[in-house]
């Protein structure tokens, strides 16, 4: 993927958003160009093939700063390699991309587990609509952007 680097500069801003666990995406992928602490836009556009077979195109890649809140207390976390992509209705978390980090996932009753390489817990996604629905909040959203 060809890309055009753009850096950040945050200002203590943060905003709730809703995670989903998915085990079909292979990519994180993001809805808000603005969440991203680090920001790349893509040349070409990355296209995504959804569960209905609609393709869509993420943008742009980066990292977003988030805090994870849940029955284990808050968790803070850089998710990396994620796609910005305007036309998702949902930001999905990767289990692919998180497997990858030697995160451990486990799917017991209606949670989804969390769980570090020594599975001690990083957090708990709770089954809500059919989807293992992770709250967070998206710390350093307010920007400013310098074009390299």
């Amino acid at each position: 993927m060809a890309y055009e680097h753009l850096t950040t500069a945050s200002f203590g801003k943060s905003s709730h958003a809703e995670w989903v666990i998915n085990s079909s995406a292979s990519s994180h992928i993001c809805m808000s160009c603005d969440w991203f602490i680090s920001y790349s836009t893509l040349h070409t556009p990355h296209p995504i093939i959804l569960g209905n077979k609609q393709v869509i195109h993420a943008v742009g890649l980066g990292q977003i700063d988030i805090m994870i809140h849940n029955d284990l207390g808050d968790h803070h976390a850089i998710v990396k390699d994620v796609l910005f992509c305007p036309h998702i209705s949902t930001n999905l978390l990767s289990i692919n991309q998180l497997t990858h980090l030697s995160v451990n996932v486990q799917f017991i009753g209606k949670e989804c587990q969390i769980l570090n390489a020594d599975k001690s817990p990083i957090s708990i996604a709770h089954l809500s609509d059919g989807l293992y629905q992770l709250p967070c909040t998206v710390n350093g959203i307010e920007k400013a952007y310098v074009h390299h």
